[in-house]
């Protein structure tokens, strides 16, 4: 099975976007939030079905970062995000790292400093 590129990013534990069909009318399709369980989800993901999940203040808060002064922080971790930008914690002199666009990009950066996964935080 040939791998498309969106699989190529993805890791198990990752969230998504996936196109559901309304059961009553095939005509009606709604998009429904995800997490890739096994190696078997992630090889079932479809660039037509499937989509990356925009990175969002919500979404940041949901995986427990604080935010102070339009910046987020999440304690232990090394680098602080503003305006999607992921800086390092240096307090005179922090240094851009990349820019994150998705949901999955930041579990995936997240787990390749800290080898940790980000959890849901539900209140």
């Amino acid at each position: 099975m040939k791998v498309n590129e969106l699989q190529k990013q993805l890791r198990i534990g990752n969230y998504l976007l996936g196109k559901c069909e309304d059961e009553l009318d095939e005509r009606k399709v709604y998009w429904e939030i995800y997490q890739i369980k096994d190696a078997e989800d992630l090889m079932s993901v479809k660039m037509d079905w499937d989509k990356p999940i925009e990175l969002t203040e919500e979404w940041l808060l949901k995986f427990g970062f604080e935010k102070s002064y339009g910046e987020f922080t999440k304690s232990g971790f090394k680098f602080r995000i503003c305006s999607n930008e992921v800086f390092t914690n240096e307090e005179f002199n922090p240094k851009k790292i990349c820019k994150l666009k998705y949901v999955h990009q930041l579990q995936n950066l997240y787990f390749t400093l800290c080898s940790d996964d980000l959890e849901l935080q539900i209140n």
